[in-house]
């Protein structure tokens, strides 16, 4: 959790450390503890009179404040204990800790967090591009998508099945996307006289693995889902997307319609079916068109934690 912070939490020391170089506990002036924020936070301690410097400033950090007293650790942020003295500054300022807390990696992040959800099946072995813009670095460990499941109730819908889905992410290289890294996720039923009913039916997350250290950039994401099933096909299974709107684009206004096109550069559909991800992808291979379904982007998250 990050430090708090106040504005202008400056002070001057009243009582230094015992010893001066070593205490942990100074005392600040009068009525001006109450000025500074809540512990645990940062301050650098420098002379009177002086700019504090490598040289003359010790950052200390404050686990504690009763009234204008102060508990503190010394030698904080790689900086050396000084010889803290009566009439010295002290202030809860800027350092590098505060900058890096304030940059701090994403660790729970959706692409695309706004508007309704609807659910749609993109087709088996169908590999869905889609452009994901990240705003500041981030780390995950796995991709959570969304799919919309229902089973037939019928007495005799006993049957089996898996689910089946790959997801790479990708970067620009001039006319293609290249493949920065992928992996995919299999989940395998078994459902006898509607037994797993319960564990088959609604939303429900399907989370694949993904070990995801990335910088600030442009990326695109290729999603690629499947089901098999064994005897009859009673379990229909959809993709949770961000709706758009459900209707076909059509191109450029006065040009006629034609399946490249595309609204955002690198969003539709891959020209072929597979059951595997490709290392790379031409932009020119990518569909979209009159395809109402193409310009609409899966509901997902990258976290850094398990369900």
């Amino acid at each position: 959790m990050a430090d708090a912070h106040t504005n202008f939490a400056y002070s001057t020391v009243a009582t230094a450390p015992s010893p001066p170089n070593s205490g942990t506990s100074l005392t600040v002036s009068s009525g001006s503890g109450s000025i500074f924020p809540t512990p645990p936070f940062n301050a650098t301690v420098w002379p009177s009179g002086q700019q504090p410097t490598t040289t003359n400033a010790e950052i200390v950090r404050v686990t504690n404040i009763s009234g204008d007293t102060f508990t503190i650790i010394r030698q904080q942020e790689g900086t050396s204990a000084r010889s803290i003295t009566s009439g010295d500054q002290i202030a809860a300022t800027i350092t590098a800790r505060t900058l890096v807390e304030a940059e701090g990696d994403l660790i729970q992040w959706e692409p695309y967090p706004h508007g309704s959800l609807g659910a749609v099946t993109f087709g088996a072995n169908t590999h869905f591009i889609f452009p994901i813009y990240v705003p500041a670095n981030m780390r995950a460990t796995q991709v959570n998508f969304f799919i919309s499941a229902s089973i037939s109730t019928s007495s005799n819908s006993s049957h089996g099945g898996t689910l089946s889905m790959n997801f790479g992410l990708y970067t620009r290289s001039e006319s293609s996307l290249s493949q920065l890294l992928s992996n995919s996720q299999s989940f395998a039923w078994t459902n006898t006289s509607n037994n797993s009913t319960s564990l088959l039916s609604g939303i429900k997350v399907f989370s694949i693995p993904l070990n995801v250290n990335l910088t600030p950039g442009n990326y695109w994401g290729v999603l690629l889902s499947r089901t098999s099933t064994v005897n009859a096909n009673w379990i229909t299974i959809s993709n949770l997307i961000q709706s758009a709107s459900n209707v076909a684009l059509s191109g450029v206004f006065g040009s006629s319609v034609h399946a490249t096109y595309q609204r955002i550069p690198g969003m539709g559909v891959f020209s072929a079916s597979s059951t595997e991800l490709r290392n790379s992808y031409a932009f020119s291979d990518i569909r979209s068109g009159s395809a109402t379904n193409y310009w609409r982007v899966p509901y997902l998250q990258f976290v850094n934690f398990t369900f």
